[in-house]
């Protein structure tokens, strides 16, 4: 699969600190509303971006990985 161009870093730091903000960042605008308008899918998918960027199989919007190589 397809490297992304964005910082694997800035992506955790994203997620941690302002959870949702971090799809906007990696430009996948439509799970940037879900978790906006669902409070980060009462945390959930907050704590699932954590564990997808940790194992390696968290995907920007245009389906290529996030990962820190």
């Amino acid at each position: 699969m397809e490297k992304s161009p964005k910082s694997w870093m800035t992506t955790l730091l994203l997620t941690i600190f302002l959870g949702c903000w971090a799809k906007l960042y990696v430009n996948d605008l439509k799970g940037f509303l879900i978790r906006l308008f669902t409070y980060n899918g009462c945390m959930v998918l907050w704590v699932m971006d954590l564990v997808k960027l940790f194992n390696g199989t968290y995907v920007d919007g245009q389906g290529r990985l996030v990962s820190k190589n």
